[in-house]
């Protein structure tokens, strides 16, 4: 409820100069509430000095969700957006080749272990990938390995969904820009269909 003080002045059109607490709200003004704009930044002031702990606690769980939410749009934007990132990072590293093999240059010279146990796990990754069987003709194939084409597995020896085997007809002939776009990826659509020709000119389908 209203005080009658509060509703007088409301009725004047809040002419009252002085609040109950004594503040000139001439100079300091009324709030929506009609109410004296500094005694409601004391009562504010009080409130959070008696509840600091809950309104920490309060701002915390805000700023988690704040940020829960952030990364979900991110997430979104990243899933939908795949292409323009991936133009995105290409452009990025062709304008700072230099500064970027500069500072891997530079990384592998200070933390040479970690360089050590990753080509050791590559090394190690790729032995496995080495059967007994299908190894005729792969030192043909390199040898011929026509001008400007590099070899490259179909199936990666080290990829992220499936992996193939270092055998001759895992091999093909790719340009260096076409090796690069593949990396390690293939679609797992083409690498059935792929190992499907393989199996029916071997007649075991």
């Amino acid at each position: 409820m209203l005080s009658k003080q509060l509703r007088n002045n409301m009725k004047t059109g809040s002419r009252v100069q002085f609040c109950p607490k004594g503040h000139d709200t001439f100079i300091c003004g009324r709030n929506k509430q009609w109410l004296c704009k500094q005694c409601d930044r004391e009562n504010s002031a009080q409130y959070r000095t008696a509840h600091k702990e809950e309104l920490r606690i309060k701002e915390r769980i805000a700023a988690k969700r704040d940020k829960e939410k952030l990364r979900k749009r991110q997430r979104q934007w990243r899933e939908d957006n795949k292409e323009k990132r991936r133009l995105q990072k290409k452009r990025y590293y062709e304008r700072h080749k230099k500064i970027i093999l500069a500072k891997q240059k530079e990384y592998n010279k200070l933390h040479p272990e970690s360089l050590r146990t990753s080509r050791l796990k590559n090394k190690l990754e790729r032995k496995q990938r080495v059967p007994k069987f299908g190894q005729k003709g792969i030192k043909a194939f390199i040898k011929n390995t026509p001008k400007g084409y590099v070899v490259d597995h179909i199936l990666p020896l080290c990829g992220k969904k499936m992996s193939g085997l270092h055998v001759r007809w895992n091999l093909q002939y790719l340009t260096p820009k076409q090796n690069r776009k593949k990396w390690n990826r293939i679609s797992l659509k083409k690498a059935s269909a792929w190992y499907g020709e393989i199996l029916e000119e071997m007649g075991l389908k």
